[in-house]
C-alpha cells in the first residue's frame, strides 16, 4: 500500500505548481495593460508645418518732365497773381499783374508743366507735389515770388485729382498748374524754382 500513497502525492504537486505559474502570468498582464493607454495619450514633444514666401515683381514706376511750368512774361505794378489751369492750360491774371507782351510781340507762352509716367500696365498711381514754392532770381538773391496752389490733372483720370492709371502699354501723363503770387514790386529778372514731383503705385 505504500507505493500507492507515493504515486498520489506525486500527482498533486505538479498541479499546484502549474496553478501558481498561471496566476503569476495573469497578474503580470493585469499590471501591464493599464499602463499602455497612458503612453499613447502623452502629448507630442514637437510639431512641423510648411509655409511659403511669395513676392510679386512689377515694373518700376518712373516719371520725367516734358514741359516746365511757365508763367510767361509778366508785368506788375503792385500786388497781383497769375494762375495757370490744368484743364486746357488757361491763363488768368489778377490784381495789378498782366501779360507783358501784346499779341504782335514774340513772348514765351504761359503753360502748365507736363510730365510723362511709365510703369506696370493698368496699375493706378498717385502724384505728390508741394503745396507752395519760392521762386527767385539766382543772380540777385533777396527777392522771391511765391508759387502756390499747385494742382495736378492726369490724362487717364482727370476727375481724380492727383491720381492716374497706366494704360495697356504702361504709359500715362499729367499736368501741373499753379498760381504765381506777386506781393510787392520786385527787381525784374528770370525767376525760377525746381518743382519736385513724386509718383508711386496705389
Amino acid at each position: 500500500m505504500k507505493p500507492t500513497a507515493n504515486l498520489a502525492a506525486a500527482s498533486i504537486r505538479p498541479r499546484r505548481l502549474r496553478t501558481w505559474r498561471t496566476s503569476g502570468l495573469a497578474m503580470a498582464l493585469a499590471l501591464a495593460v493599464p499602463g499602455a493607454p497612458a503612453l499613447a495619450q502623452s502629448p507630442a514633444a514637437s510639431a512641423r508645418a510648411t509655409g511659403y514666401a511669395a513676392a510679386n515683381l512689377v515694373r518700376p514706376i518712373s516719371v520725367r518732365s516734358i514741359d516746365d511750368l511757365d508763367f510767361g512774361m509778366v508785368a506788375s505794378s503792385g500786388v497781383g497773381t497769375v494762375s495757370i489751369g490744368t484743364g486746357n492750360g488757361a491763363v488768368s491774371y489778377g490784381g495789378r499783374a498782366r501779360e507783358a507782351c501784346s499779341g504782335a510781340e514774340a513772348c514765351p507762352a504761359a503753360h502748365p508743366a507736363r510730365f510723362e509716367v511709365t510703369g506696370e500696365r493698368h496699375r493706378g498711381y498717385r502724384i505728390s507735389v508741394p503745396q507752395s514754392l519760392q521762386a527767385a532770381v539766382a543772380s540777385r538773391p533777396g527777392g522771391a515770388l511765391r508759387v502756390i496752389d499747385l494742382t495736378v490733372r492726369s490724362a487717364s483720370r482727370p476727375a481724380s485729382g492727383a491720381a492716374g492709371t497706366l494704360d495697356g502699354l504702361g504709359n500715362d501723363s499729367f499736368m501741373v498748374g499753379a498760381t504765381l503770387e506777386i506781393t510787392a514790386p520786385l527787381v525784374p529778372g528770370h525767376y525760377t524754382v525746381p518743382v519736385p514731383v513724386t509718383v508711386a503705385y496705389e
